[in-house]
């Protein structure tokens, strides 16, 4: 009996190891991943609202700002913009005056579309995206009209204030 046994298991063991497989692998190289590039510009780039001898009550002349998904220049945009907002910062001179601007922000071409009408310090992430999405090489032009509150009185005579336009666009 034990023969037997030892007989069994010794041919069960040369069954499993004379049964051969064969196997082979490749190579794929050389893959890329890469990523898409927005390029946003501003025209002008500085000094897009320059607004003098502002009296309470008077509406500034337009100021016109261009956003442009830039693709002639490195890196060029190779995708479109589907957020594109701005907000104002104030940077220096009186702080009091900057709460007192009242500010419109509409489409260039188009100023029934009314971006923003507000107060210049509250005025957060405003979506200046037209039309959507800002493909390569589209640009949208924004118009700016500001007002000094009606309520200003002798202390904002001969102050001036400064602010940034932070424009941030998202692909």
């Amino acid at each position: 009996m034990i023969s037997l046994i030892t007989i069994l298991l010794v041919s069960g063991s040369m069954v499993g190891a004379t049964r051969a497989q064969f196997s082979d692998s490749a190579t794929v190289t050389l893959n890329t991943f890469s990523t898409g590039v927005i390029n946003l510009t501003t025209s002008p780039t500085s000094a897009a609202v320059t607004a003098s001898n502002m009296a309470p009550g008077v509406w500034s002349p337009n100021y016109k700002l261009t956003l442009t998904n830039n693709n002639g220049v490195s890196p060029a945009s190779t995708l479109p913009i589907n957020l594109l907002t701005l907000t104002p910062q104030y940077a220096s001179g009186n702080g009091s005056l900057y709460n007192k601007i009242w500010v419109k922000v509409v489409q260039d071409n188009a100023p029934s579309n009314v971006f923003y009408e507000g107060w210049l310090k509250d005025m957060a992430n405003v979506d200046v995206t037209a039309p959507k999405p800002l493909n390569p090489g589209s640009s949208v032009d924004v118009r700016f009209n500001l007002l000094l509150d009606s309520t200003a009185d002798n202390y904002y005579q001969g102050i001036s204030t400064t602010f940034n336009l932070i424009a941030n666009a998202q692909q």
